[in-house]
């Protein structure tokens, strides 16, 4: 067996992502979500079903095979329901339960709400995107969490 050198040593060192910054990140992914999610609750009826400012006919066939939201849009209730759920999922991201799973459930349900009213989208949504799918393969869950705990 090779001794590792120091100049393999210092690109591990270097190429290496500590756990806790992973950690960190998705305990701010999930804050935003919930925040946006908090934040979105009092205009749901306005932005995301058929009796606001645009119903789900007016959608192109593609947004509307893509987004759950889109096919719930004509009833508040099931809007909510869907925003509750979203909650939760984010939530369990937060507390790092079945990270992956719930890390994935939460960027599909922000993807498809977004694709709901792509009117009300704004450049921080596709920041949360971005980082929500990849914080789905990368081990967030390795440290501060609930995964981590029971490991």
């Amino acid at each position: 067996v090779r001794e590792p050198t120091m100049a393999s040593s210092s690109i591990v060192r270097c190429a290496s992502i500590d756990v806790r910054s992973l950690a960190a990140l998705r305990v701010g992914l999930a804050l935003f979500v919930l925040c946006e999610i908090i934040d979105r609750w009092s205009v749901l009826e306005v932005f995301y079903t058929d009796s606001g400012i645009l119903p789900a006919s007016d959608l192109d066939p593609v947004t509307r095979a893509v987004s759950i939201h889109a096919a719930a849009s004509p009833s508040l209730a099931a809007v909510q329901v869907l925003a509750l759920i979203h909650g939760a999922a984010a939530t369990l991201m937060l507390l790092g339960f079945h990270t992956q799973l719930s890390t994935s459930v939460t960027w599909f349900f922000y993807v498809s709400m977004t694709m709901r009213n792509c009117g009300v989208a704004y450049i921080a949504d596709r920041y949360a995107h971005f980082f929500l799918l990849l914080s789905a393969f990368v081990p967030c869950g390795a440290a501060w969490s609930v995964d981590a705990w029971r490991a």
